[in-house]
């Protein structure tokens, strides 16, 4: 996905006010609330390019542009400062929920034709997959291994 560079920090906290506790960035100029949803994420307009809220926020903040910018809480329209954390694309893609056509209600667990749970979860490089018998025994395998490979960014459903 293509990512407009954003403009200097300096720049951008010129432009704008950013409320760490509240996540609520406004129009220095006029105290307007910025930022309208595109059915995922907030964003904002600045001289006819398109940047996303949360990637200005962390430009503000840290002065420099991320990779990644993780939601921890996966509400993408929360942008408190504690909710926001680099990430890398491994990392964000571990911190996903469970897809809605999950029927295990387990992320990175199927059934197989023999009746077994096969879990598979992708380390960014290579993929790990192995078989269980009993959908609590893959779960937990899944909710193990993801902690080992992304620690706090792992989740299991």
């Amino acid at each position: 996905m293509f990512v407009n560079p954003l403009p200097s920090a300096e720049v951008l906290r010129d432009l704008f006010r950013y409320d760490a506790e509240t996540g609520i960035l406004t129009r220095a100029a006029d105290g307007k609330v910025m930022g309208s949803s595109n059915g995922h994420y907030l964003q904002l307009y600045m001289d006819g390019r398109k940047y996303l809220v949360h990637r200005v926020i962390w430009k503000m903040v840290t002065g420099s542009e991320p990779l990644q910018i993780d939601h921890e809480d996966l509400n993408k329209m929360n942008n408190r400062w504690l909710n926001l954390r680099s990430a890398t694309k491994t990392q964000n893609e571990a911190n996903r929920p469970a897809r809605k056509d999950n029927r295990l209600g387990c992320k990175g667990v199927s059934l197989t034709k023999s009746g077994k749970f096969c879990v598979r979860i992708f380390d960014g490089q290579k993929w790990w997959c192995r078989t269980f018998a009993s959908l609590d025994e893959a779960r937990s395998a899944h909710l193990n291994k993801s902690i080992a490979l992304f620690g706090d960014f792992a989740r299991a459903a």
